[in-house]
């Protein structure tokens, strides 16, 4: 004679009991490790090394300046004439900057400039299957390069470029990395 054969199964309930810590902890961690953020550095110089260092509070205080105080710098405004003479203003200051750090440290190798391009012209791009032609008058550049000075420092050097323009609804706020950027270096 056979034995009937019992099986053994667990019920939705039992098993979502068993599984209830997988499906609590899981997403909970998930969360907090992806979301998690590291203290924000506030110091324009490091306290341990005194050397300059990315700061938080400096970046977003241009970025405060150009979006909220100067507002949206569409081409043609006035708030973009305004954006422009404010970045060329930052970049002179960290020329001058560099200038003094240079005199400080006379073993140092360090050069500084800034210049100022202005240009008018016009480019095609295709959009959506459509071709689009802009044309631009006066609009301008600020380069600031840092270099050892030598003909193959500055023959080497690297571009780190943003837009002081801005399109609606966007604040269009890069420059302020690109300033830090610069003070650090």
């Amino acid at each position: 004679m056979s034995v009937p054969r019992v099986q053994n199964r667990w019920g939705p309930i039992r098993s979502l009991l068993i599984l209830s810590p997988l499906l609590v902890c899981a997403p909970l961690w998930a969360y907090r490790t992806q979301y998690a953020l590291p203290e924000p550095v506030i110091e324009k110089y490091d306290p341990v090394t005194l050397l300059p260092q990315l700061s938080e509070a400096e970046i977003l205080g241009h970025a405060k300046y150009l979006s909220e105080d100067i507002g949206y710098r569409t081409v043609g405004t006035v708030e973009h004439v305004l954006g422009d003479m404010w970045i060329h203003m930052q970049a002179l200051d960290l020329q001058e900057k560099c200038e003094q750090i240079a005199k400080s440290s006379p073993g140092r190798k360090l050069q500084c400039e800034v210049w100022k391009q202005e240009g008018s012209g016009s480019h095609r791009f295709d959009i959506m299957g459509k071709r689009l032609y802009k044309t631009y008058e006066k609009l301008t550049n600020v380069i600031l390069r840092v270099s050892d000075g030598t003909p193959e420092g500055k023959e080497n050097a690297v571009l780190v470029n943003s837009h002081v323009d801005s399109t609606l609804p966007s604040p269009g706020a890069r420059y302020d990395v690109a300033l830090d950027f610069y003070e650090v270096l």
